[in-house]
């Protein structure tokens, strides 16, 4: 049986409708278990498109927009559009560095004490 030119574009719209109602689903329950178990709605998306055929992911940027919608940029990087692979990149170098706590062992009002933990590392 051949196909003609008209049945492959049909049959390429199609798939395309199909793809598309698929990845509107596939948001929506990202955004939902996102909201209810804090988890990332970008590592979400990330491990729901995981070894998915091309035409199956979205080309849309995986990050969400202030008012919590989807990005409807097209993906550079990573997954993401260039705003927000940049605004990402910024923010893992901004992580804060946690310090160690230590604590002295001796009431304020003695300035300073010989095997205070506190007085000893900041002396």
């Amino acid at each position: 049986m051949e196909f003609t030119p008209e049945d492959v574009e049909l049959v390429q719209f199609k798939n395309k409708q199909v793809s598309a109602q698929c990845n509107k689903i596939i948001t929506k329950f990202a955004q939902k278990v996102s909201d209810m178990y804090d988890i990332p709605f970008d590592k979400l998306l990330k491990i729901a498109y995981d070894g998915a055929d091309v035409e199956a992911t979205d080309e849309r940027c995986i990050a969400l927009k202030i008012d919590k919608t989807r990005c409807t940029r097209h993906v550079q990087l990573d997954g993401y559009c260039e705003m927000h692979y940049k605004k990402l990149r910024i923010v893992e170098k901004k992580k804060p560095v946690v310090m160690e706590q230590v604590s002295h062992t001796h009431p304020m009002t003695v300035f300073f004490l010989n095997g205070c933990p506190a007085c000893e590392k900041y002396s």
